[in-house]
């Protein structure tokens, strides 16, 4: 979900660095693209993943459901 508790999509996986580290999240988007943002973007509330809104990915997505809303 992004920082204004929209959902984006499923996460389908998570790249690790070489010492096992994330580094970057996957996820199917409800358009159903695949988005690959940096795990930098990405906290975790204990319940949810949160991606970060100024990722360019993220406010795509979100312009996206705005532009359809309307």
């Amino acid at each position: 979900m992004d920082q204004n508790r929209h959902a984006l999509g499923q996460a389908t996986g998570i790249q690790t660095d070489q010492y096992g580290k994330p580094s970057a999240l996957a996820f199917r988007a409800g358009n159903g693209s695949t988005v690959v943002i940096s795990a930098a973007a990405v906290s975790f509330d204990g319940t949810v993943l949160v991606a970060d809104n100024d990722q360019p990915q993220i406010a795509a997505l979100n312009a996206a459901r705005v532009a359809s809303a309307n």
